[in-house]
Order: structure tokens, then C-alpha cells, then sequence
């Protein structure tokens, strides 16, 4: 076990993550990684947790969301902020900031609106799970979403679009479809690329598309509309002014239709041309993926930072994104009117000599743990499923190579990934260390080292969980780069609030203040909406202090089975807790975004029991690591 870089008890300014990004792990760039394996006021008193009413009933007391209508009456009150015409949202797999900011074009842009450079991902950090995080404002136990695979009673898939059912017949998410609240809204939703808000894989074509002449199901793949009136198109066949569209920066080219797999079709001149054409045609929310920067574009294989090949895709990136904002400029869509989101979906941690690979199931039965009743997700993370009154002797895994937290019992609660549906849940995960990837099948111990696999992914890192999110357009705050923490669950919320002026009830995530601070009104229910915002975010998000914490004392728990009693109860009681004060804080929040004042009082005994919460989960994380 490791401790710990990060501090429990404050968020601490973390540094710009180094160059860099990941593909999936079938091949070195592959995005796609779908496998099955074998099969409020808190104190400590006397060591225990105890949890006053007062902390409940803080929660409880916060006010409920405001409606769409307070919302419109604050802002026609005085705050003549204009909203966002459409929006067009850029995700690039596995891409740093200092990818982007070697791209003058893209850093130019970045100039002429706020950059959130303190954004975090969920756990466990896939392209799958972060994806969904985004276009939904949900944490993975409410979508169902674990890993780029997705576990239903021993058999899964691996992306899928939202309708379809895993193989026992259950829904493949358990959150409605994103596109639906905005649908009824009166905004139709594009998708280029995006995980699950377009069809996946070819065997899934048929259910929804019916074949045109001289295609194959492949060409429907990748691409989607689901347009305000509930209808849904699907592959560039059926939308020929996206089909027939001249790339941006390469005019003697097209977009054309989906030919094979996610790198060869989502590179940055076909998405993003790809993208303007439905922003040109009409459709006003646009989801669009592209390829990791550090995929060498011929042969999909990984590139080393610095690099001729890295150097010269930096700049076809860069002339590419200078294409596409040229295009919006030219279309009469500026920041005056458009509102043009860009972030990554998570960062990647750079292994100069390559990476490290065991067998995960050959390791657990080399420590003494039969995998006869297991399910390994293996890979940086592995997610492991046994079924009821099944006997597993955790405290062995402290016994393998390369790992660095084992997450289990109420700190799997604490992350977010515990869903509601037990049989779909792991019973433990196995974080990795940053280099080392676990394998979901062999029969080997042996340690090898992989030279073709220079960045991973999927664990918990500073260079993989460290985010950023630019936003441009009507209302955001010029020329500001802000390090509030905050993580990728805020996106759709701060999407919402800068185009329609209102936050959907019900979401995990909260806007990005800094980025609608314009949106918010007088200064002192600005700064007071600030505090409740950092709050909740170190108290909720997965990677804040209070879920940092939760792995550390899980992890000794499970090799010290001397001290599991102690630490497991009094992390059960915490994560309990805070679930009411979290909450209530949300509530606040949501309510002040939809033009609701902050009651003082609520606000300052939430803040209070937020802190109390974190103490208490600091002190009990630093007993675990004295002993």
C-alpha cells in the first residue's frame, strides 16, 4: 500500500499534469476495452464516530430547488447576461493541458473565456464510465456505468447505446437518456463519436437502422441525432449534409461514414467538421469525441511526448481546431452566441520504459485466493465480483506486486460506484500503481514489462485524475484560468445553466461557478455559493479529500484484519453521515443556480457539518496509517 500524496484535510493547488493521454488496451491506442475474466457535525468520541441530528437536520433543512420561472424572473430582474444560442461540447481522449496549450490556436481560444484547470474524474477513471459522468451529471452508481466493461450476473458488453439490454435483459444504464431533457426543452442532440449516445457496434444496427444499399451496418455506427420531436437518426447515410461535408482543414476529403474502429474515424478534422455541420444545420447541442493526442494517427500505436510523430500530430491538431473555429466564425457563431466546451475525459500517466503487466487471476490463486467463484475486470483497476457468502481472504491480496488501494465494503459507497443493483456491483477494487496493469487472464506470475505501452490509465494518479475544461461563449468570464476544484460531473450542469439559464434537478453534479459567475448575481450570494460549492465537491466527489481518505482506511482494514472492526465501522458511520449533509449542500446550491437566495443559516450549518465530516475522516485516516 501507498500512502497517500494527496492531503485529506484541504485541497491542496495540484501542478498542471505532464503532456500526455491513453487509449484503451487491446493495442497500444485502441479505445475500445471490453473484457470478462475468469469465473452533519461529526466527531470521533473515544475512537468511535458519533453523528449529532444536527447534521441530518442541516441537510434536511436546505431549501429545495427553485423552478425554471424563479430562475427566468431573477435573470430579467437585473441580470441582462445573455444565454448560449447552442452548444457544441469537445472531448478528447486522454489529452492533457499542456497538450492543448501547445496548440496556439487552441490556446488563443482558451484566452477568450475561463479554463477550469483543477477539474477530476470519477473513479475508476475509463474512457466508458467519464464519458457517461459528462453528458449526465451523474457519479457511476447512478448510471451503471463501472468500467469500459459492464458486469450483468457473469455476462456484459462493453459500450453500448443507452437502449439496448445487457444479455440477462437488464437495462445496459440505469440513468434516463441524457438526451431526453434536453429534447423536451425544444433542442435537438447531435453525437459524433460520444460513448453510448450513438450506436456502438454493429450488432446492435439492426435493432434501430434499417441498412440502405451499397452500406454496411458499420457505416451507421458512430453518429446520431435524436432530434427534438423524438425521433432519432442514426450514421452519416442518413444525415448526407454531414456525409457529404469537406473536411475542414483537408477540403479534398469528406466526412464520409464509419469504416472500422474509434481512432481511424474520430481524428480532429473529421469530428470537428463533423460537428460544425450539425451546429450549421440546425442542431444546437452537439457531443463530439476525438482520438487521443498521443496516438500516432497511421499506425494507432503509442507515441512518446516530444517526439517527431507527437510534435507533428500536435500540429495537425492545432491546424485542425483553427479550421473548425474559422468555420463557426464564418457561420456567424461566435463567443457572443455560442457556447464551445473543450476537456478530456481523463489524463494518462507517462511510462518513458513501459508498462508493467502480471496475471491478476494467477496472483490471487499464488497468495491463496481460489478463483473458482471470481469475476476479474482486470486492467489498472481490478473490479472483482463473488457472489454472496462467498469467503474471500482479502487481507492476501496484500501480498501481490503493484498495487495501491483496495476498495471495498462502505468506501466502494464513498466513491460512487456501489449501484442499485447489488448483483451488479464488485465486491473490491484493486487500484493499481500508475505503471502496473493487471491482466485479466493467464495462468503466470511472471512481471513483464510492455515497451510498446507508454501511457495507462484507470487508477488512481495526480496525472490521470487531474482534469481541464475550457469554457468559451455568452456569459463565461473572459481571459480567467481558475484553479477551484471541482469535478467532471459539473460539466452538464454548467453546460445547462450558460445555455438555458436553469440546472436539471436530480444531477450528482454542480455547476463550475467560476465559469457562470456572471450568471449569479450579487456578490455576496456569489461568494456564499462558492463555499457550498467547494464544499460539496470535497465532501461527494470520488477523488475529493473525503473519498481520498475512504480508500486509505479501506485498504489498511483489508490487510490489518486486527484493526477491520474498528476502521470499517467507523468509515461506515461517516460515509452515512455524510450523505445527508452532501445533500443538503446540493439542494442549496441547485436552488441558487435556479435564482433562489441562500439562506444564511442552512448554509452556514451545512458548511459546518461538512467540515466536521472531513476532520473526522482525516483523524480516522491517519489512525490507519500510525499502525
Amino acid at each position: 500500500m501507498i500512502r497517500d500524496s494527496w492531503p485529506w484535510r484541504s485541497a491542496r493547488r495540484q501542478q498542471d499534469a505532464p503532456p500526455g493521454s491513453l487509449p484503451g488496451r487491446a493495442a497500444p491506442g485502441q479505445r475500445r476495452l471490453g473484457r470478462l475474466a475468469i469465473g452533519v457535525s461529526t466527531v470521533l468520541v473515544g475512537g468511535a464516530i458519533a453523528v449529532p441530528a444536527s447534521a441530518a437536520a442541516a441537510g434536511a433543512a436546505a431549501a429545495a430547488p427553485a423552478s425554471s420561472a424563479a430562475a427566468s424572473a431573477a435573470l430579467a430582474a437585473g441580470q441582462h447576461t445573455p444565454l448560449a444560442r447552442r452548444v457544441v461540447v469537445i472531448d478528447l481522449d486522454n489529452t492533457h493541458l499542456a497538450d492543448m496549450l501547445a496548440m496556439p490556436a487552441v490556446r488563443r481560444w482558451f484566452g477568450q473565456g475561463t479554463l477550469m484547470a483543477n477539474d477530476h474524474t470519477d473513479l475508476v477513471p475509463y474512457t466508458h464510465p467519464d464519458y457517461v459522468n459528462e453528458v449526465t451529471g451523474l457519479y457511476d452508481s447512478r448510471t451503471g456505468i463501472l468500467s469500459n466493461y459492464q458486469y450483468d450476473g457473469g455476462q456484459g458488453l462493453s459500450f453500448s447505446y443507452w437502449l439496448d439490454k445487457l444479455p440477462g435483459g437488464a437495462p445496459s444504464h440505469l440513468s434516463a437518456p441524457p438526451w431526453q431533457w434536453w429534447n423536451a426543452r425544444g433542442y435537438s442532440v447531435g453525437a459524433v463519436g460520444w460513448a453510448d449516445i450513438e450506436l456502438e457496434s454493429t450488432s446492435e444496427v439492426s435493432q434501430y437502422v434499417t441498412v440502405g444499399n451499397g452500406y454496411t451496418a458499420a457505416n451507421y455506427l458512430g453518429f446520431a441525432i435524436h432530434r427534438a420531436n423524438g425521433k432519432t437518426v442514426f450514421g452519416t447515410p442518413n444525415a448526407p449534409y454531414v456525409m457529404n461535408a469537406h473536411l475542414l482543414a483537408d477540403p479534398s476529403q469528406t466526412v464520409g461514414v464509419h469504416t472500422g474502429g474509434w481512432d481511424a474515424n474520430f481524428g480532429p478534422d473529421r469530428s470537428l467538421t463533423a460537428a460544425a455541420a450539425l451546429l450549421t444545420h440546425g442542431v444546437r447541442v452537439v457531443y463530439d469525441y476525438i482520438r487521443a493526442v498521443h496516438n500516432n494517427p497511421t499506425t494507432g500505436q503509442n507515441m512518446a511526448p516530444g517526439s517527431p510523430a507527437y510534435q507533428a500530430n500536435l500540429a495537425h491538431y492545432n491546424t485542425s481546431f483553427a479550421a473548425f473555429f474559422g468555420d463557426l466564425r464564418a457561420h456567424g457563431m461566435t463567443p457572443a452566441n455560442t457556447l464551445v466546451v473543450i476537456t478530456s475525459d481523463e489524463g494518462d500517466h507517462y511510462m518513458p520504459g513501459g508498462e508493467i503487466s502480471t496475471s491478476a487471476p494467477a496472483w490471487f490463486s499464488q497468495v491463496g485466493i481460489s478463483t473458482s467463484n471470481l469475476t476479474i475486470d482486470g486492467s489498472a483497476a481490478n473490479l472483482v465480483y463473488w457472489p454472496k457468502g462467498t469467503s474471500v481472504p482479502i487481507a492476501n491480496l496484500g501480498q501481490m506486486p503493484g498495487w495501491r488501494y483496495l476498495v471495498w465494503g462502505s468506501a466502494l459507497r464513498a466513491i460512487h460506484v456501489a449501484t442499485s443493483v447489488p448483483a451488479d456491483n464488485p465486491q473490491l477494487i484493486q487500484f493499481a500503481s500508475p505503471s502496473w496493469y493487471y491482466n485479466y487472464s493467464g495462468s503466470s506470475t511472471a512481471i513483464t514489462l510492455g515497451p510498446s505501452y507508454l501511457w495507462n490509465h484507470g487508477t488512481v494518479s495526480r496525472d490521470i485524475n487531474s482534469l481541464w475544461v475550457s469554457y468559451v461563449g455568452p456569459g463565461v468570464p473572459r481571459g480567467q484560468t481558475s484553479r477551484t476544484w471541482v469535478d467532471s460531473t459539473g460539466l452538464l450542469p454548467t453546460v445547462q445553466r450558460l445555455v438555458t439559464g436553469t440546472v436539471q434537478s436530480g444531477l450528482d453534479g454542480v455547476a463550475m461557478q467560476p465559469a457562470v459567475a456572471a450568471l449569479t448575481g450579487r456578490s455576496g450570494q456569489s461568494a456564499r455559493l462558492a463555499a457550498l460549492t467547494q464544499a460539496y465537491e470535497l465532501l461527494n466527489s470520488p477523488i475529493g479529500s473525503f473519498g481520498r481518505a475512504a480508500m486509505q482506511i479501506s485498504s489498511t482494514a483489508a490487510i490489518q484484519p486486527g484493526l477491520r472492526a474498528t476502521l470499517m465501522g467507523g468509515l461506515a458511520r461517516l460515509v452515512a453521515a455524510r450523505t445527508p449533509v452532501a445533500a443538503g449542500l446540493h439542494r442549496l446550491i441547485v436552488a441558487a443556480d435556479n435564482g433562489a437566495p441562500i439562506p444564511a443559516g442552512a448554509a452556514r450549518r451545512l458548511l459546518a457539518a461538512a467540515g466536521h465530516l472531513q476532520n473526522a475522516i482525516a483523524a480516522l485516516a491517519e489512525r490507519a496509517l500510525l499502525r
